[in-house]
C-alpha cells in the first residue's frame, strides 16, 4: 500500500515538474512561420497540429495506470484504519493535483494555440496587404498599356497604313495617266520620279507636286482622302501624344509640320507644281510608319505576356485548391 502511494506521489511530482518545464520551454521557443495558403489556417484550429497534444495523452495514460495500480494494491492488502484514512487523504490530494496539473496544461495549450493562430493571422494580413498593393500597381501599369494601345498605337497604325496605301495608289494613278512625266525606278520598293523632257528631276514628293494634281480629278480625289486621313491622325496626336514612347515624339512633331503644310497647300488653288525639293523640310517622315508599328508590337507583346502570366496564376491557384 505504501509502495503504491509513494509511486503515485512520485508520478504526480514528475507530472507537475514536466508541465512547468514544458510551459517555460514553450514560452522561450515560440514557433514562427508564415502561412502559405488558407488550408494551413484550418489545420491550426485542430489541437493535433501541436506536438504538446501527444504529451497530454501520455500524461493521461500515466494517471490512468496509476489509478489501476492503486486499486490492485488495495485488493491485495487490507489496510488498517489509520492507513485507510491516510490513503484516502493522499488519493484525494493526488486526484486534486492531477486534475489541477491537467487543467493547467490544457489551458496552456489552448492559450498557445490561440496565440499562434492570432500571430499567423497577423502575418498573413500583412502579406495580403503587400500583395494587394503590388496588384494595384500592376493594374495601373496594365491600364496605362491598354490606353496606349486603344487610344494611340492601334488607331495611328491603322490610319498610317491607310495613308500609305492611298499614297501608293496615287503614284500608280499618275504613272498610268502620264507615263512620260511620272515613272517608277527599279528600286525595292520602287520610287516614283519626275521627268522633264526625258530628264529625271528627282523623286516624287506630294508637297512639291500637289498643285499640279488639281488638273486630274482621279488624282485629286486620292489627295483629298490622304488629307482627310492626315486630319484624323493629327487629332489623335494632339489628344493622345502622351501615350507615345519618348523616341517617337520627335517623329510625331515632324509629321505635324508636314500635315500643316499639306493642309495649307490643299486649301489653295494653284496648279503649277513647286520645284523638286522645295518643301524638303516639311516632307512626310518615312520612318514614322515603322516606328509606330514597332511601338504597337511592344505594347501588344506586353499585354500578351501579362495575359499568359495571369492565366498561369489562376491555373496554379485552382490546382492548389484541388490538392487541399
Amino acid at each position: 500500500m505504501r509502495k503504491a502511494l509513494l509511486k503515485s506521489v512520485f508520478l504526480v511530482s514528475i507530472f507537475l515538474l514536466g508541465s512547468s518545464s514544458l510551459e517555460s520551454v514553450a514560452l522561450t521557443n515560440q514557433p514562427s512561420f508564415v502561412l502559405q495558403n488558407p488550408a494551413q489556417t484550418a489545420n491550426l484550429s485542430s489541437p493535433s497540429a501541436f506536438p504538446d497534444h501527444d504529451l497530454l495523452n501520455s500524461l493521461n495514460n500515466h494517471v490512468k495506470q496509476l489509478d489501476l495500480d492503486i486499486i490492485n494494491d488495495l485488493k491485495k492488502t487490507k489496510p488498517s484504519d489509520n492507513e485507510t484514512n491516510i490513503s484516502t487523504g493522499l488519493i484525494a490530494a493526488l486526484a486534486v493535483l492531477c486534475a489541477a496539473g491537467i487543467g493547467a496544461l490544457g489551458q496552456y495549450m489552448v492559450a498557445k494555440m490561440t496565440a499562434t493562430i492570432a500571430r499567423n493571422e497577423a502575418v498573413n494580413k500583412a502579406e495580403i496587404a503587400k500583395l494587394e498593393a503590388r496588384y494595384r500597381h500592376t493594374d495601373k501599369i496594365v491600364d496605362y498599356r491598354l490606353k496606349q494601345l486603344e487610344l494611340f498605337y492601334a488607331p495611328m497604325s491603322a490610319l498610317m497604313g491607310q495613308s500609305g496605301a492611298l499614297s501608293y495608289k496615287l503614284q500608280l494613278q499618275l504613272s498610268q495617266e502620264n507615263p512620260i512625266r511620272y515613272r517608277f525606278d527599279s528600286q525595292t520598293p520602287p520610287r516614283l520620279h519626275i521627268f522633264d523632257e526625258n530628264k529625271d528631276t528627282g523623286e516624287f514628293r506630294l508637297l512639291d507636286q500637289l498643285p499640279a494634281l488639281r488638273t486630274s480629278s482621279t488624282a485629286w480625289a486620292l489627295v483629298s482622302q490622304i488629307v482627310a486621313t492626315g486630319t484624323e491622325m493629327e487629332s489623335i496626336i494632339r489628344k493622345h501624344a502622351g501615350f507615345a514612347s519618348e523616341n517617337l515624339i520627335s517623329r510625331l512633331s515632324e509629321y505635324m509640320a508636314h500635315y500643316a503644310i499639306l493642309s495649307t497647300l490643299y486649301k489653295e488653288s494653284e496648279t503649277v507644281p513647286f520645284n523638286v525639293g522645295e518643301h524638303k523640310v516639311g516632307y512626310f517622315p518615312r520612318e514614322l510608319p515603322g516606328e509606330l508599328l514597332s511601338g504597337y508590337r511592344n505594347v501588344s507583346s506586353f499585354l500578351d505576356e501579362y495575359a499568359k502570366a495571369t492565366l498561369k496564376v489562376l491555373q496554379d491557384s485552382n490546382q492548389q485548391h484541388l490538392n487541399v
